[in-house]
């Protein structure tokens, strides 16, 4: 009886390799379900645009700017790029308020 013992023991990762590979898929599923994590990336998004929004007065950029560059479809990632670079960010705002509308852009670049 020892030696069986010590045999399973010394032999763990072989033992377990064959159990898991005997399973299923449907099992595995059934195993491994308690591990998996919800990746919900909307969610995501929304909080790097809430934070990205939160901290843009802090580049002296107003958050109206980027509401509007995030409706034109850049991504936090772009926006916060030019958040640096004041110059890209003068560019990329020109630009979207030009294609919105004449108005838009007259009032801000007249």
């Amino acid at each position: 009886m020892e030696e069986t013992f010590h045999h399973i023991v010394t032999e763990n990762l072989r033992y377990s390799k064959a159990i898991w590979q005997s399973l299923t898929t449907d099992e595995l599923a059934m195993m491994l379900e308690q591990y998996t994590v919800d990746m919900d990336f909307d969610n995501y998004y929304d909080m790097h645009e809430e934070i990205l929004l939160a901290y843009c007065g802090c580049y002296g950029v107003d958050s109206t700017d980027v509401e509007l560059l995030l409706d034109y479809g850049y991504t936090c990632d772009e926006i916060e790029e030019m958040l640096v670079d004041h110059c890209l960010l003068r560019e990329a705002l020109k630009d979207v308020k030009y294609i919105w509308g004449e108005d838009m852009y007259e009032n801000c670049y007249g």
